[in-house]
C-alpha cells in the first residue's frame, strides 16, 4: 500500500504543479473570508456582537482563509463526471479503488495552495502583534490534527454525494443543499462564538464546524485543548460515519454499474 501511494502521490504532485491556473482559484478562494471579515469589522464599528472585538474577527477570518486553502476539496465533480461518462470503467481494470488516486490528487492540490497561506499566517502572525496563535507544542499538534480531520471531512463527505451518481444525474446541486447547510454551520457566516447557545451545539455536533471552526478556533488559539479534544472526538465519529458510508454505496454503486453493462 504504501509503494501505491508512493507512485499516486508523485503522478499527482506532478498533475498539481502543472495546473497553472491554480494559482487563480487559490485567489478566488481568499476573496470570501475577507468579504466575511469586512461585513463584521463594519458590524463592530456599531455594536458589539457577542463581546468579541475587531482583533477577533481580523484573526477568524485570516485564519478561516488559510484552513480553507488547506482542506478544500471538489472531488465530487470527479466522481460525478466518471461515473456518469463511463470512464469509471477505466479505473475499475487496476486493483485499487479509484478513491485513492484522488485523494492524493486532492492532498496534493491543496498542500500546493495551502503553502501559500501557511506563509501567509506566518507573516501575519509575526506582523500583527495581537493575532493569535497556539500557545504550546501539544496545542500546535492539535491544530495540525484539527486541519487534517477538516480535509478528510470534506473529503468524505464528497465522496458519499459523490456515489449518489450511480442513481441521480444531478448529484452536484444535492450536494449544493448539503454544502449551504454548512455554510453557515461550519461558521463561514457568522463565527459560531456569535451564536445562540442551542444553535452553536448543533453546529459542534454535525460535521460541519470540524471543516472550518475547529481548525480555526485551534490555529488561533482561541480553544483550550480540552475543547479541541472533545470536538476532534466529535470529528472522529463523523469520519468513521462517512467512510462506512462511502463504502456501502461505493459497493451498491458498483453492482448497478456493472448490471447497467458500462
Amino acid at each position: 500500500m504504501w509503494r501505491t501511494y508512493r507512485g499516486l502521490m508523485t503522478v499527482s504532485w506532478r498533475e498539481a504543479m502543472a495546473f497553472r491556473a491554480g494559482l487563480v482559484v487559490y485567489l478566488l478562494g481568499s476573496v470570501f473570508p475577507f468579504a466575511m471579515m469586512g461585513v463584521w469589522l463594519t458590524v463592530t464599528r456599531q455594536t458589539d456582537p457577542a463581546g468579541l472585538d475587531t482583533g477577533y474577527f481580523i484573526s477568524y477570518y485570516t485564519a478561516a482563509a488559510i484552513v480553507n486553502q488547506l482542506t478544500s476539496v471538489w472531488v465530487i465533480a470527479t466522481w460525478d463526471d466518471e461515473i456518469r461518462t463511463g470512464q469509471l470503467s477505466t479505473r475499475l481494470l487496476r486493483p485499487r479503488d479509484p478513491v485513492h488516486h484522488f485523494l492524493c490528487q486532492e492532498a496534493c492540490r491543496r498542500a500546493l495552495a495551502g503553502a501559500i497561506g501557511i506563509v501567509a499566517l506566518i507573516v501575519v502572525q509575526v506582523a500583527v502583534p495581537d493575532f493569535g496563535h497556539p500557545r504550546s507544542i501539544g496545542a500546535a499538534a492539535l491544530a495540525v490534527l484539527s486541519v487534517l480531520a477538516a480535509f478528510a471531512l470534506n473529503f468524505l463527505m464528497q465522496c458519499v454525494f459523490g456515489m449518489l451518481a450511480f442513481w441521480l444525474t444531478m448529484v452536484r446541486r444535492v450536494y449544493g443543499v448539503w454544502s449551504g447547510i454548512g455554510f453557515f454551520l461550519s461558521g463561514w457566516v457568522a463565527p459560531l462564538d456569535t451564536l445562540p447557545d442551542g444553535v452553536r451545539l448543533i453546529a459542534e455536533l454535525s460535521p460541519f464546524a470540524a471543516t472550518l471552526a475547529t481548525p480555526v478556533h485551534a490555529l488561533t488559539g482561541t480553544i483550550s485543548a480540552a475543547e479541541s479534544l472533545r470536538l476532534l472526538g466529535v470529528a472522529a465519529i463523523w469520519i468513521v460515519i462517512l467512510l462506512a458510508l462511502y463504502r456501502a454505496l461505493w459497493f451498491a454503486g458498483l453492482r448497478r454499474f456493472d448490471a447497467a453493462g458500462s
